[in-house]
């Protein structure tokens, strides 16, 4: 039994990213920005209340850790009392 092996394959399936979120790395991509600008160029967005950020602890399989992202997602919209 290798018990590293078997902690770090936990951990990789444990500590993923929520459905629904991106990281700020991938928006990044996306906007064609680097991610210390993501925030700035979703500061809009963010005060208008039509996406919301969160942090969540992701397995990071470089460091063998987990580390602590930061993601955003588009908020639900409230449509008759249910969440979409």
């Amino acid at each position: 039994m290798n018990w590293k092996q078997l902690v770090e394959a936990q951990n990789r399936k444990t500590y993923i990213l929520p459905p629904g979120w991106d990281s700020r790395d991938k928006i990044a991509e996306q906007l064609d920005c680097s991610v210390d600008n993501v925030r700035v160029l979703l500061g809009p967005a963010l005060r208008a209340k039509t996406i919301e950020v969160g942090q969540f602890p992701v397995w990071d399989d470089v460091t063998k850790k987990v580390v602590r992202i930061t993601a955003y997602r588009k908020r639900p919209t409230i449509e008759s009392g249910k969440a979409k």
